[in-house]
């Protein structure tokens, strides 16, 4: 009588067959892996995204940029349109952006505070007109404060400069009166000898 052997039998898959002939995830290389993958998905530290940080950040500079050279300009345009004849063109500086354009960063406007030699009343307009120009613009820097107080100075100034006038402009014809009554009275005999045209003179 036959012996029946213990070996152990074990059911095979066809299926394990056909796989076998197929790479493994671990055998396709890491770079393929991820063929699928859309670009949106791609690391922040690929060169495509690091391109577009960049051009997010000079787009930002440009703006600032292009902000503060519509501010300088609106601003200098100001001191210069109200100091009129006093007031000269303006200058600024200038910071190139990324896009190689030169935007203006700072300017400033030279005006004249100096006084009108021997007017007051003429000192007096020019202040005034000085410090309108100096406060023209909606935001003035803490320099155009200090012209506006300049300006302010001079004009208090000129005002007791014309009041001090106006004060020995009134006492100056007592004084002649004064003389020519004393004169008049030490000669009367002369005054009446001089020829009757003379008497003009103190008409």
């Amino acid at each position: 009588m036959a012996e029946i052997s213990a070996t152990a039998i074990y059911p095979v898959n066809p299926l394990d067959i056909y796989q076998r002939g197929q790479k493994t995830d671990r055998e396709i290389p890491a770079g393929l892996s991820d063929a699928n993958q859309s670009p949106e998905d791609e690391s922040s530290g690929t060169p495509a995204t690091k391109d577009k940080v960049t051009l997010s950040r000079e787009a930002r500079q440009i703006n600032e940029l292009a902000m503060t050279d519509r501010k300088v300009r609106t601003h200098e345009a100001a001191h210069a349109a109200a100091g009129g004849q006093y007031a000269g063109g303006p200058s600024y500086s200038y910071q190139q952006g990324p896009d190689g354009k030169r935007y203006a960063v700072a300017g400033e406007v030279p005006i004249d505070l100096s006084p009108v030699s021997g007017n007051p009343a003429a000192t007096i307009k020019k202040a005034q007109v000085v410090r309108a120009a100096a406060q023209a613009p909606a935001d003035p820097s803490p320099q155009d404060r200090q012209v506006a107080s300049a300006a302010t100075r001079m004009e208090l100034s000129a005002r007791a400069e014309l009041q001090t006038a106006k004060q020995i402009a009134a006492t100056e014809p007592r004084k002649e009166l004064s003389i020519a009554v004393r004169q008049g009275s030490a000669s009367a005999e002369n005054i009446a000898k001089k020829p009757r045209a003379s008497l003009n003179l103190y008409a």
